[in-house]
């Protein structure tokens, strides 16, 4: 029998019986639909993710710091030899002072984080100016050109935006031995002026560039950044660096531990969508059964005027398949549907609190193909039990009984 004639055989069966055969598909179609919400939303949060760890050229850095030792340091010699490696594009660095701010409130000083970092740090470190210049960060005979970040603003009480530029901050600074390279030394009452904002609520920062720390005395430094020519290299620069005794971390091997605990995310959330297409299944096969018990005496007929019994199990299996596509196909597309929805409504809720939009919901094509070839393996797998059932009646039997 033709294949395509067995195909629209098996739809106009179904449609003999549209409600049942309707209610199977729903059934298939909330399994569907379901995995493919639930893991689409593992696949958006996995990206929002990765993106927020790796932001700009993240993928290409390296942090290098000394660990716990009290051998290796981080000066100026241990920057040229990071430099002779190959594939280093450049080396920046970042020294940590304490600070003490006590213009504000003297009975209770203010602790901030001092910076000492190389100019083109910031950058790397995906800090981004606000407002101010850079141009503005050049030593001269008055007060040392600092930045400072928005978080630190309403802590100093100064007014924020383009207004905080020219203030002036007077600060208490502790240079650790680790930095000295010797013994601590304490800098009082150092006058600095405001030349810029970089964004960051997170922690009160204070940014000098190193160039002007001929009074501060900085011979060490807390940690390098080191970018790459390509994140192809990036491994084997960062064992070369390891080599030399330092201790590095980069970014990449935090986003492979992201990408196995969303794997993880992924296989659990499409357990739940597989159980509820497993019940679906259940009831195809459910479905199918009766729908046989129903059509014996067609079957024997069908045998009676020759059609083969390879040729009623491909009938069979062809509703089963059939459900399938269509229980996959309408699953997939309610389940795109659903997941925009709700998108849109979240994004709606952020927009309003003051956040930004974000995509928490992504549809690989791989994942797309991958849930439409399981529908049908379902459907497939589901219709082998009746079709097998069906091709092995004997059409003497059914004269002689029914």
């Amino acid at each position: 029998m033709d294949k395509h004639f067995i195909f629209l055989f098996a739809i106009r069966n179904m449609t003999f019986r549209k409600l049942r055969a309707a209610l199977t598909i729903i059934g298939m179609l909330i399994g569907i639909s379901t995995i493919v919400f639930l893991v689409s939303f593992a696949f958006g949060l996995e990206k929002l993710v990765k993106n927020e760890i790796s932001n700009g050229n993240a993928m290409q850095l390296i942090d290098v710091g000394t660990g716990n030792s009290q051998i290796v340091k981080l000066n100026g010699d241990a920057v040229a030899r990071i430099k002779e490696l190959s594939d280093v594009k450049a080396i920046e660095s970042i020294s940590n002072v304490a600070a003490m701010e006590k213009t504000v409130n003297k009975d209770k000083p203010l602790d901030l984080s001092f910076f000492v970092v190389s100019k083109g740090y910031l950058g790397l470190s995906g800090y981004s100016l606000k407002y101010g210049s850079d141009q503005s960060l050049q030593k001269g005979d008055g007060p040392f050109p600092v930045l400072i970040n928005e978080g630190l603003l309403d802590e100093l009480k100064i007014e924020g935006g383009q207004a905080a530029i020219g203030k002036r901050i007077y600060l208490d600074l502790i240079v650790p031995k680790q930095i000295t390279g010797s013994e601590p030394v304490s800098l009082p009452d150092l006058e600095f002026e405001v030349v810029g904002i970089v964004d960051g609520n997170s922690a009160s920062g204070v940014f000098m560039h190193k160039e002007f720390v001929a009074d501060i005395p900085i011979n060490n430094f807390s940690k390098l950044k080191v970018s790459t020519i390509s994140v192809s290299n990036i491994e084997a620069v960062q064992k070369q660096i390891e080599g030399l005794g330092f201790k590095t971390e980069y970014v990449g091997e935090t986003v492979k531990q992201v990408e196995q605990v969303f794997n993880l995310f992924k296989i659990i959330l499409a357990g739940f969508g597989t159980i509820a297409l497993v019940v679906a299944g259940l009831g195809m096969l459910n479905t199918l059964t009766i729908s046989l018990l129903e059509r014996t005496k067609e079957v024997a007929l069908l045998k009676i005027i020759g059609v083969k019994s390879k040729d009623i199990r491909h009938i069979f299996l062809a509703e089963a398949i059939t459900m399938g596509i269509f229980g996959g196909i309408i699953g997939v597309a309610f389940g795109y549907f659903l997941s925009r929805v709700t998108n849109k409504v979240i994004d709606a809720i952020a927009v309003n609190s003051g956040g930004d939009p974000a995509t928490l919901f992504i549809f690989p094509f791989w994942f797309v193909a991958l849930v439409l070839i399981f529908a049908i393996t379902t459907g497939l797998l589901t219709g082998f039990y009746p079709a097998i059932r069906a091709s092995k009646i004997n059409p003497l039997d059914v004269i002689r009984y029914e």
